[in-house]
């Protein structure tokens, strides 16, 4: 309790500009960091969906990956 938490400033940010939730904090913060994304660089949501399906269609080969369904 000596030194902040290594998450706290991001924490911090993100409650300022959208507001935390209740929600599990690493899912908030995957989504913001996606939605500051698509703001800075235009982004799409159809470009995240492409590599989601990429990185699904590879993980149903990999008897090593944690999600193979």
């Amino acid at each position: 309790m000596d030194r902040t938490g290594p998450l706290d400033k991001h924490l911090e940010v993100i409650d300022e500009t959208v507001g935390l939730s209740k929600a599990p904090r690493a899912p908030q913060l995957f989504g913001v960091a996606a939605q500051e994304h698509m703001k800075r660089y235009g982004t799409k949501l159809e470009q995240f969906a492409k590599v989601a399906e990429k990185n699904h269609r590879h993980s149903v080969n990999n008897p090593k990956s944690q999600f193979q369904v």
